[in-house]
């Protein structure tokens, strides 16, 4: 199973909001696509409630990849010359 693209979001979104369908139909009628149904359910829970398929600002794959890492490469608890 490979990425949802935005040709898959697009006919999730015209799926859901001009036919009505759910994630299990969806995923009779396209079976090649391979969707995970968990996803399909986010992406239309998504839709529902917000009217868009489009991530939220500030949540790019980018900024998730970041979170956690140190920045400056240094500790600021520590002292030059103090041992513990």
């Amino acid at each position: 199973m490979g990425r949802m693209t935005e040709e898959d979001h697009s006919l999730i979104f015209n799926l859901r909001v001009h036919k009505g369908w759910g994630s299990w139909r969806m995923m009779t009628e396209f079976p090649l696509k391979m969707w995970n149904r968990r996803t399909v359910d986010n992406i239309i829970k998504r839709i529902d409630s917000e009217g868009t398929t489009a991530r939220k600002p500030g949540s790019s794959l980018q900024n998730l990849s970041n979170r956690g890492k140190r920045q400056g490469g240094k500790r600021s608890d520590m002292q030059p010359g103090v041992s513990e």
